[in-house]
């Protein structure tokens, strides 16, 4: 990818997340960004119990091809993306998951057969704060290209950093950011009496 295209998605992402107030406003801007550059995909995400280590909670979906069933993405993560390598030379692991016809009975019950996944944890220093998988199905011309894992890999490494300072309560300044700013008026001479100015004159 471009190196260009590369810092303006970042300062796009960076962006989205400062203006996110609160929790399920980041989750909901985050899977509606990798949607505009990923193209339509399924989209789960698992974040990290508090206090508790390599245990996630099932916390957001987006669906493209396939309904949301907990139960059957709890064994995704369980028996598939938490088996697989944490890191890859100190670096979050990208990985794909593949499910044809032939496939267990969960996955098919779940809708997941014929489709190709690609799972990463985010890291935020060494503790990881969430986990990330998005689907599309098999037949689907694009799949998952070079391009996709990096604009993946771009996602991995800002949202972590938005979930902690969330958690921490110091999202960017977003409580100083108005709802709606109000454009600033150009001031008209003729108004100097409203403004208690000395006259023009």
């Amino acid at each position: 990818m471009d190196p260009t295209r590369i810092i303006l998605l970042q300062n796009e992402l960076t962006n989205i997340f400062r203006l996110s107030r609160n929790l399920e406003k980041l989750l909901c801007n985050g899977m509606d960004w990798l949607l505009h550059h990923l193209g339509y995909v399924n989209v789960a995400i698992w974040l990290s119990k508090d206090d508790y280590d390599e245990e996630f909670e099932f916390s957001a979906y987006m669906k493209y091809t396939v309904e949301s069933n907990e139960v059957v993405l709890q064994r995704l993560l369980d028996e598939h993306i938490l088996r697989s390598r944490p890191r890859d030379n100190g670096q979050s692991c990208f990985f794909k998951i593949h499910f044809g016809e032939q496939c267990a009975n969960w996955v098919r019950k779940g809708g997941l057969h014929n489709h190709e996944l690609v799972a990463t944890r985010c890291y935020y220093l060494d503790e990881c704060l969430a986990v990330i998988c998005v689907s599309r199905p098999v037949a689907n011309p694009s799949l998952f290209s070079k391009e996709c894992i990096e604009i993946l890999k771009i996602f991995n490494v800002f949202f972590p950093i938005a979930l902690a300072s969330m958690y921490r309560g110091d999202a960017g300044d977003t409580d100083n950011i108005p709802e709606n700013p109000e454009p600033k008026r150009k001031q008209d001479p003729a108004d100097w009496w409203k403004n208690g100015d000395p006259p023009p004159y």
